[in-house]
């Protein structure tokens, strides 16, 4: 049975980059009380994936993974779904049967270290492709340092910015380098009230659970002293990918003051994927 889980990043992991972190979720996984299925041969190891990895420095309150585990599937299974499982030396029929999903949550957070929280698990069908192909966009928050950019108006410097046609800026890779318009990338931005409360990672939390979480990251964030903040929509995802970090570069250029990585805190908070003309959270395609 294929599983898709919501999990927050959070505090002092956000300086663990993306192998080690994928390496601490496998070790939680492996100690919980939770069957997990694995590939066959020499070298078993766990059938996961991972929806656009978070780069170092950034903290997530709404970040997923894909995982197979070895539970009997409630659901009817096609030809596809059964040789699938045969691949991987499964019988649906001979397998238990499985725990209600928040169960499955549970189980893990007992065994996540501090920064880790598994926050809803739901059922996903065995022919949708993985997590990591189908995000689309995601929404950020960006948290200023209360030093800099002080008397700057974040409302009409990001209105000017919006009505701008193009925002060129030059990318470097590890093989080339080229000038970019980002600006078709760039969803949605506006600055974010100063109450904590009024957060956009918060008023845009789905559950109950996501809003505590959100409201707990925005709190820890403000009182280290960054109690402005931007939201942005960005364009994310394998075939074209914009990072929050490169958009406030863009900005603070227009503005003519000088980028200071240091000066911010970076929150993702909801990853999306395309549905024809549309756009759904990522948590919703199942």
């Amino acid at each position: 049975m294929k599983v898709r889980i919501k999990f927050a990043k959070l505090g002092s992991l956000r300086y663990i980059g993306h192998l080690d972190f994928m390496r601490a979720v496998q070790k939680v996984i492996r100690r919980s009380e939770v069957k997990a299925a694995f590939t066959k041969g020499y070298s078993p190891h766990l059938i996961l994936s991972f929806a656009a990895p978070l780069g170092v420095g950034l903290e997530g309150t709404g970040e997923y993974l894909d995982l197979e585990l070895a539970y009997r599937d409630p659901f009817p299974l096609d030809k596809q779904d059964l040789q699938r499982l045969e691949t991987i030396g499964l019988s649906n029929e001979e397998l238990p049967d499985p725990p209600h999903m928040e169960e499955i949550c549970a189980m893990l957070n007992r065994e996540a270290p501090e920064g880790i929280l598994f926050t809803a698990c739901r059922r996903v069908s065995e022919n949708k492709s993985k997590a990591m192909a189908q995000v689309a966009k995601a929404d950020y928050t960006v948290f200023i340092g209360d030093g800099f950019l002080p008397e700057t108006d974040l409302h009409g410097i990001l209105h000017d910015f919006m009505e701008k046609e193009t925002v060129v800026v030059h990318k470097v890779s590890k093989k080339t380098e080229s000038d970019v318009d980002i600006r078709p990338m760039i969803y949605e931005m506006s600055a974010d009230p100063e109450l904590p409360s009024e957060a956009f990672c918060v008023v845009r939390a789905r559950t109950e659970t996501e809003r505590q979480i959100s409201e707990e990251a925005v709190r820890r964030i403000r009182e280290a002293g960054c109690r402005r903040s931007i939201f942005m929509s960005l364009r994310t995802g394998s075939a074209s990918n914009l990072k929050p970090e490169t958009v406030f570069q863009a900005v603070c250029s227009e503005i003519g003051v000088e980028y200071d990585p240091f000066a911010i805190r970076i929150v993702r908070h909801e990853l999306y994927a395309e549905d024809g003309r549309t756009l759904l959270m990522l948590g919703s395609r199942f």
